[in-house]
């Protein structure tokens, strides 16, 4: 039976590292979320409370936001917004989606990606599909961007109140 030299398991441990980092796997809190409707009431909401990892090399992103994070100008908006016949936020604090980006390219290289996200949405415990255009920006010193902007129906997430029939979502991720 041969013995492994002591240095062996330090180099097995630098490669395995080295090949986990180059999956180009990236997580950030750096992130924000618009929720925007002029239906009946006028509702304008940002959350900065996000959390999302995005690997280009996997072509794959995860999103949560923390649902309570959502900041309104009126109070009782935030009110109705939290509530049990909305949002829920005691029994359902996060919103999530999980998706795969589809480009014909590689995302490792330096510029802006014009790309399409398909993936799936889960608010309030109701999962449905979303696809929207997106556009990845990938900077020199290995910072990456995200936005995109589509509209969402609540009705489909059993959201009740008429200002959340149709709202237009924003997202800004900061890699």
């Amino acid at each position: 039976m041969k013995i492994a030299k002591p240095g062996t398991f330090v180099l097995l441990f630098a490669l395995l590292f080295t090949a986990i980092s180059a999956g180009q796997s990236k997580v950030s809190t750096s992130g924000n979320v618009k929720i925007f409707s002029l239906l009946d009431e006028y509702i304008d909401g940002e959350c900065k409370t996000v959390t999302s990892t995005i690997d280009l090399s996997q072509k794959t992103i995860a999103v949560s936001v923390s649902v309570k994070g959502f900041k309104f100008e009126k109070a009782v908006m935030q009110k109705k917004f939290n509530n049990e016949e909305n949002m829920n936020t005691a029994v359902y604090p996060k919103a999530k989606f999980v998706g795969k980006i589809i480009s014909e390219k590689g995302l490792e290289t330096v510029g802006a990606h014009k790309v399409e996200i398909d993936g799936e949405m889960t608010i309030k415990g109701v999962t449905n599909k979303v696809k929207t255009n997106a556009i990845i920006v990938v900077n020199k010193d290995d910072t990456v961007g995200l936005d995109t902007e589509f509209m969402l129906n609540g009705l489909d997430y059993d959201l009740t109140l008429k200002y959340v029939k149709e709202m237009r979502i924003t997202v800004d991720l900061s890699y």
